[in-house]
Parts: C-alpha cells; structure tokens; sequence
C-alpha cells in the first residue's frame, strides 16, 4: 500500500506542474513559456475548431499534437473521441485497422480526402496570418496585403502557392468571416523589423506611399 501512495503522491506533484488548461481563446494572454509552444497553441486553436466544426479526423490528430507541444492537457471532447476509437480497436480484438475506426481516410467536404482538406485548411491560415500581418504593420487594405503575399509566393516558388485571384475569391471571405466572429492579435513592429520584413516581398515598393517611404529610408 505504501508503494501505491507514493505513486499518488508522485502524481498529484506531476499534475499541480501540469495544471494548466487550454480555456483561453487568446494565446497572449496564456503565459507560454516559448514562441514555439505559442506557435503550437495557435496551431492547436485552429485544428480544433475544424475538428468541432467538420469532425475531421486529421485535424482532431493534428490538435492533439499540437496542444501536447504547447504544453497543455488535450480537452474533453478530444480525448473522448480518442478514447472511444481505441476502445473499439480493443473490443474488435485488434483486428480491425485502426486507421478505418479513426476513420483517417474519410472523405471530407467537397469529395476531398480528410487530409487533404486539413492541409488546404492550414494553408489558409498561413495565408490569412500572412495577409493580417502585412495589414496590420503597413495599413495596407486586404487587396494590397493578399497580392503581396500572392507575389511572393510565385517569387518564392512556394509549395503554398496561390494565385492572387484564388485568395481574393477562396481565403479574404474567411478572413471577414473570421473577424467579426474574433479580433486579430499581431505583433507591433518597429521600422527596423518592417525593413527586415519586406525584404521577403519582391514588388512591394507598388503598394502605398509609407511602404515606399520606408523603403527609401533603408536604402540611404
């Protein structure tokens, strides 16, 4: 008996140093203790609501992964529907494939393969952050901030890549969507990080007077 109270004992100390919960919607106010783990806890964010809106698997795996890099306990419904896919495994004697009961190769919206249509998700969320970003550092209108975002990426050769016109007709009706349901959080920059920034985007010297501005300061 000794031996299993200190196993509880171990326990309780392990949980009080892993206490916290995913609860909050803005990972800024969450104290990560790193960029990657916030990194993470973004990436979390956006795999769950999928999960919840479309009941993709993929994303359900991708924000397990994700919510154990940040550092964070998965949530209930999460961990429900894990454990009721391993618990059919069990009770099917291990015969049936696990990749069947997780239903991993189910057919999404739109005839698309579930991993599929998480990727094309999660290349949507590069873009709006991408897009956001330029928005918020240079008070660029969406239009200006997703075509350089669109040059870059065929200047670049970027596996990501989209045409300007598949953003502005596919990704900006998100981005307004997204927005009335939740404000945008971005990083203040200073002009030395603009500069630096800019420096990824072949043509942006066409878009607005401060952009030119600053890109005439870098150069004396």
């Amino acid at each position: 008996m000794e031996k299993f109270s200190e196993l509880y004992v171990i326990k309780d100390d392990y949980l009080a140093t892993k206490s916290k919960t995913p609860k909050a919607l803005d990972p800024t106010k969450i104290n990560l203790a790193t960029p990657d783990e916030r990194l993470a806890y973004y990436r979390y964010l956006h795999a769950i609501n999928i999960f919840r809106e479309e009941k993709n698997p993929a994303s359900a795996l991708e924000a397990f992964i994700a919510i154990n890099e940040a550092g964070f306990y998965p949530p209930d419904d999460l961990l429900d529907w894990l454990s009721e896919c391993f618990q059919k495994w069990f009770l099917g004697g291990g015969k049936t494939n696990l990749e069947k009961i997780l239903k991993l190769s189910m057919i999404a919206s739109g005839n698309t393969p579930a991993i599929e249509s998480f990727r094309k998700h999660q290349r949507n969320l590069h873009i709006i952050n991408e897009i956001t970003h330029l928005m918020e550092a240079f008070k660029l209108s969406q239009e200006d901030a997703a075509e350089m975002v669109a040059d870059r990426m065929e200047a670049d050769n970027d596996p990501l890549k989209i045409s300007f016109s598949t953003i502005r007709r596919d990704i900006l009706p998100i981005m307004v969507s997204d927005k009335k349901k939740k404000g945008w959080s971005v990083a203040i920059l200073d002009d030395e990080s603009k500069i630096k920034l800019l420096k990824k985007y072949p043509y942006a010297n066409k878009f607005k007077k401060n952009i030119n501005a600053l890109l005439r300061g870098a150069k004396k």
